[in-house]
């Protein structure tokens, strides 16, 4: 027990001693966190940190709102492993919120970083931290969506992403404490409490986005075999003597072709002049020409030029 409270003070003090470090402190708020004596207790008279009780040095609390504090947050969190709240509202914080920071600290019921300088996406890893009941992410400069993760965060209480640049349809979150203020201040969300209807965003790909390689490895796959289909089908049907497989290889052609005109009915461009035009011009042009011409002229037509060379 004495090795393990003396690696968790060791553990703490490393923790208190990187937010130091990562910060400025205009006002010399933490000046007053020396680190000379590991006596127990010592932590504990920190200004703005709380331990579980004063007979034992374990963390229960980061709170510095108001301190003027500018800088990262630091990666030395990860060493207040029993942290339960952590508030560092109201300074000039900038960066990103690190998205191990509910690895890190496990356990946090409360996590307030509202009113700062922070930028980049939400990390969906937040919704590590199952047991928080407070999150507040207002008044920052975070873009994009809010994690869909979040919803599952079933103890939230007290939530807010206000004042930033999110955008994108808000999830369904389960808690009834949270409301259309918790999303204000961001121009492009839509649905949820809000209750403003998402329009769809017209996008290069249907589903695809723009740096999604492997989506998009697909989708020129699909247009390349519908082209390869629609093209040489052509010439499997001239070699069928029996007209009832002609309109079964049709009905199959229209029938795909339909499909993926209705799956990418979004898609511009290389739809419309890949799979339309590769699968389904040929395959038209095909077919007509089955229905005009003799079947016997058909395969003069395909190997004719063959039958001469004989």
């Amino acid at each position: 027990m004495i090795c393990n409270g003396a690696v968790a003070l060791e553990d703490d003090i490393r923790c208190l001693k990187g937010i130091k470090a990562a910060f400025a402190d205009p006002q010399g708020r933490l000046e007053s966190w020396t680190f000379n004596t590991t006596s127990v207790g010592l932590i504990c008279k920190l200004s703005g940190v709380q331990c579980w009780n004063v007979a034992e040095d374990r963390l229960i609390s980061v709170s510095l709102p108001s301190y003027e504090l500018s800088g990262q947050i630091p990666d030395s969190l990860q060493y207040c492993a029993s942290l339960y709240i952590l508030d560092l509202s109201d300074n000039n914080i900038s960066g990103k919120i690190p998205s191990k920071i509910c690895t890190w600290l496990p356990y946090l019921t409360t996590l307030d970083l509202s009113g700062n300088q922070l930028f980049g996406s939400i990390p969906p890893n937040i919704a590590n931290c199952t047991y928080l009941n407070n999150l507040r992410l207002s008044s920052n400069l975070l873009s994009g969506h809010i994690p869909r993760e979040l919803a599952s965060l079933r103890r939230l209480k007290d939530f807010s992403v206000a004042h930033n640049n999110l955008s994108g349809q808000i999830p369904t979150f389960e808690s009834s404490f949270i409301s259309a203020q918790s999303f204000e201040g961001n121009s492009g969300l839509c649905g949820g409490p809000l209750g403003s209807r998402c329009e769809v965003v017209d996008q290069p790909f249907a589903g695809c986005d723009k740096n999604d390689g492997l989506c998009w490895l697909m989708i020129y796959t699909a247009v390349a075999s519908g082209f390869i289909v629609g093209f040489w089908g052509l010439f499997f049907v001239l070699l069928i003597k029996k007209e009832k497989w002609w309109f079964g290889y049709w009905s199959f052609v229209d029938s795909v072709a339909s499909g993926i005109i209705v799956r990418f009915r979004d898609v511009k461009g290389i739809v419309a002049s890949g799979c339309l035009l590769g699968f389904w011009g040929p395959s038209f042009v095909s077919r007509n020409a089955v229905h005009n011409y003799e079947k016997d002229d058909l395969r003069v037509f395909v190997f004719g030029k063959y039958k001469m060379q004989k």
